[in-house]
């Protein structure tokens, strides 16, 4: 069903389904009575319900590569997923835009990840002067709806590896690197590791990973984001 993109050892792994894909439905059948159900379910318990469920599924199998199982998904007082298992704890970020799920599992540190489609009908440079920190903004006001969302998916997955939410997305900080560039890890604030690439159809997905050492750091840095994706595959 699945095929890694990179090994088990790997300090961080992510991935993205598509609902209503034979891949989706792989991940949602063992968690139903059977995987002839799944659609009937799905279609009963609404989109956001399959949403929840999915992500959850997703999340699930990457812990499954990161140490023995079993695996649940657990809820922190602050809402944030994490991982609990006999090898420890995990770390957990679940993002989803339309019919897209992702997630996100880190052995080395609180990780975020954000998925947004770029919506050219948005009023970007509205929502950029209200929530961005000044040098955000005015990039954004040059350079257009790519780096909008670029911007914004970096804010989202932050305030998810932190835990704060919108709070800290909305706080008219500047938190994204100026030399951030697609595909490619760059250090932010010392302790932080921010990736952001565009995806086909036109998908921004972003990664934060706060890392509490310099040999974390350096573990991270030595791979790429496409290295860290976990690929889900139908039966």
């Amino acid at each position: 069903m699945t095929r890694a993109a990179t090994s088990s050892k790997h300090p961080l792994l992510w991935a993205i389904v598509a609902m209503d894909t034979p891949e989706s439905n792989a991940l949602l059948a063992p968690r139903l009575k059977s995987a002839s159900n799944v659609r009937c379910r799905t279609n009963l318990q609404g989109r956001a319900e399959t949403r929840h469920r999915l992500g959850r599924a997703l999340a699930l199998q990457l812990l499954a590569q990161t140490g023995s199982g079993p695996w649940s998904v657990e809820t922190t007082q602050r809402g944030r997923p994490i991982g609990i298992g006999r090898g420890g704890e995990r770390h957990i970020s679940i993002s989803h835009t339309g019919s897209l799920v992702a997630a996100a599992v880190s052995i080395v540190g609180p990780i975020g990840i954000d998925i947004e489609w770029q919506d050219p009908a948005r009023d970007f440079v509205g929502l950029a002067t209200a929530a961005f920190g000044q040098s955000e903004a005015r990039a954004v006001a040059i350079q257009g709806l790519k780096t909008f969302y670029r911007i914004w998916t970096v804010r989202e997955a932050i305030s998810k590896a932190t835990g704060k939410g919108l709070e800290e997305a909305l706080d008219r900080i500047d938190r994204t690197p100026d030399a951030l560039v697609d595909g490619a890890w760059s250090v932010s604030q010392g302790t932080w590791l921010i990736g952001h690439d565009v995806l086909k159809g036109d998908f921004s997905m972003a990664l934060a990973v706060q890392l509490s050492s310099v040999d974390a750091i350096a573990a991270v840095s030595a791979t790429s984001i496409a290295s860290s994706r976990f690929e889900i595959e139908s039966r």
